[in-house]
């Protein structure tokens, strides 16, 4: 192309571009203008529905419902065009996606997220093998991986060396067994290593989508690690990455070493005797201990290296949807001791009158009382966690100060009232954040309408709800299913692995579960049907082998007065 030309072509491509945005701006206002028109007669539906008698909460303390709108009733046609447009619109959206739900039924429910993650990695069967000397955090390491793993919908499974030896009759052997001088044991060692990397590779070979394998060993030496890359190079659409953790803190390690003596190795055991046991294995892995280098296979190894329990990390060839979410999460690592407080929101006049979403700021006289018996409950909190702090002996103790997390909708501020009138909007001790991304799942058209409204007009809707309760997504603008709800509350998460801090974390039922069900541990098709009782704080502390979880209950509810605690005769409850 000449020089002349190049300006010419460059016009051509601008001009067709400014056509182009136009006639998309042109489409876009057709569209919006159409869908304005659509969600007109929708509202229009919806304050006629809230015109019908609603079955009234019969505890007399509850204030008077605001007045209803007045507006003359809609024409009938008008009503069933409406009732025509959700359910042929929601029937398009099922017969569409039969086939993708019968895909998931055959291989187990999966987030969008990991979705886009099996997509973008393929058949990729990935391998996390760890590094380091015994009591240095590798299995707590593994523990919190695999629990953001699963609870994004990501198959995971943890193949402990340790675990396998206990059960093969071997638990409580000395340290004599760990010594590379011994070949018989050292033999026996190998054979359980390649034991357990082969029921794990069995079980990644049994997965037909996105899954993860975590090999829990020691795997201190260049050899070891060489025999493990040459396995994984053997098995087909293998992705072998390392994560090693290093760690020369004395007070952790004195910590470390004191749970030590707790597994099946030095159970019933006398303790001193057992510690000397424990720090003479740790001597015969430290005398042939080499650290992770950048040469190893070649120079292609992958490796994550966490030092210190997360004061530093370092990452190389991590590229990838898996090794870089890994390498984010092991970011965020501590163990300064703090405590997780989930709190539904105080009970509302709108919960328990059965409207779905909405945004009422009016709480009930049980709900005024757990307002004021919260900002009591906290204070003794603090007070301990100060106790605490005073016995630690250690300024970098922050655990003795929270961080009050809330959505914005207006029940949420509500709810924390009286403790903002007992420490202010935000201080040194106490700060409150309010994110809409705590914020209520979204009911989309069907927001502020009752649960046996939904029921009556549209049963296909209330139906498929109660099926796949998981993955059901509320029709219309900005409505969202359990899934889209674990993507949104994705950075709270991060939030509150990353907190010194303790932390309160108020919000609304469906944010609650997500919440809590990862910290429990628990698989993301339970997520949608965990107990979360209101007026009930759930306390949450982080320890290395699991979260210890107690439910402490600080009001009475009238839920049992409600729509939706009348309609739990029935199948409601599943529903909501």
């Amino acid at each position: 192309m000449s020089s002349r030309g190049a300006p010419i072509a460059g016009l051509q491509v601008a001009i067709g571009v400014a056509v182009g945005v136009a006639l998309g701006f042109l489409v876009g206002e057709s569209q919006r203008r159409k869908l304005a028109e659509q969600s007109e007669v929708i509202k229009q539906k919806k304050i006629e529905a809230r015109n019908e008698s609603i079955p009234e909460a019969s505890d007399a303390s509850l204030p008077a419902p605001p007045p209803s709108p007045s507006v003359e009733s809609s024409p009938r046609s008008d009503h069933m065009i409406v009732s025509r447009m959700l359910n042929k619109s929601w029937g398009e959206k099922k017969a569409k996606s039969r086939a993708v739900r019968s895909n998931l039924a055959r291989r187990g429910s999966l987030g969008s997220a990991t979705k886009l993650a099996a997509l973008t990695t393929g058949n990729t069967k990935y391998i996390l093998a760890m590094v380091g000397l015994p009591a240095r955090g590798k299995s707590y390491i593994v523990k919190m991986v695999t629990r953001y793993l699963r609870w994004t919908g990501i198959k995971s499974e943890i193949f402990n060396v340790g675990n396998y030896r206990r059960k093969m009759d071997m638990a409580g052997v000395g340290a004599d067994f760990f010594d590379q001088g011994n070949k018989a044991a050292q033999a026996q060692r190998e054979q359980l290593a390649q034991a357990v990397q082969d029921d794990m590779y069995n079980w990644l070979n049994a997965q037909d989508d996105l899954a993860v394998a975590f090999f829990d060993a020691t795997n201190t030496t260049k050899a070891r690690r060489a025999a493990i890359i040459e396995r994984a190079r053997s098995e087909p659409n293998a992705f072998l990455f390392f994560v090693e953790s290093i760690c020369d803190d004395p007070a952790i390690l004195e910590r470390n070493y004191s749970m030590k003596l707790q597994n099946n190795d030095y159970k019933d055991r006398d303790p001193v005797a057992a510690l000397e046991d424990f720090k003479e294995r740790v001597r015969k892995y430290e005398s042939v201990y080499e650290d992770i280098t950048d040469d190893e296979d070649g120079g292609k190894i992958s490796y994550i290296k966490l030092i210190n329990v997360g004061q530093k990390v370092v990452t190389r060839r991590c590229s990838g949807y898996i090794p870089s979410q890994v390498a984010f999460h092991l970011m965020n690592v501590h163990i300064s001791p703090r405590r997780i407080w989930l709190s539904r929101h105080a009970e509302s006049v709108d919960q328990v009158r059965g409207l779905l979403g909405g945004d009422s700021a009016v709480s009930t006289a049980n709900g005024e009382k757990y307002t004021e018996e919260l900002a009591r409950f906290i204070e003794k909190k603090l007070l301990q966690m100060r106790l605490e702090k005073a016995s630690a002996g250690t300024e970098e103790y922050k655990g003795d100060q929270l961080v009050v997390m809330l959505g914005t909708q207006s029940i949420h501020d509500t709810t924390v009232r009286a403790l903002k009138k007992k420490y202010g909007d935000s201080n040194e001790q106490v700060t409150f954040i309010h994110n809409s991304i705590l914020n209520e799942l979204r009911g989309g058209e069907l927001d502020k309408m009752s649960h046996a409204q939904i029921k009556k007009k549209y049963p296909e809707i209330w139906e498929a709800r109660l099926k796949d309760k998981l993955h059901f997504r509320y029709p219309g603008a900005g409505g969202e299913s359990y899934v889209d709800l674990i993507q949104r509350v994705k950075p709270v998460i991060v939030e509150l692995e990353r907190q010194r801090r303790s932390v309160l974390v108020v919000s609304h039922l469906a944010v609650q579960r997500c919440i809590c069900a990862y910290f429990s541990g628990l698989p993301i098709q339970e997520i949608p049907f965990m107990e979360m009782p209101i007026h009930v704080v759930t306390e949450l502390s982080m320890e290395p082998h699991g979260t210890t979880k107690v439910l402490e209950r600080l009001a009475e509810s009238t839920t049992q007065v409600c729509e939706a605690g009348k309609l739990a005769r029935g199948d409601s409850m599943s529903w909501i």
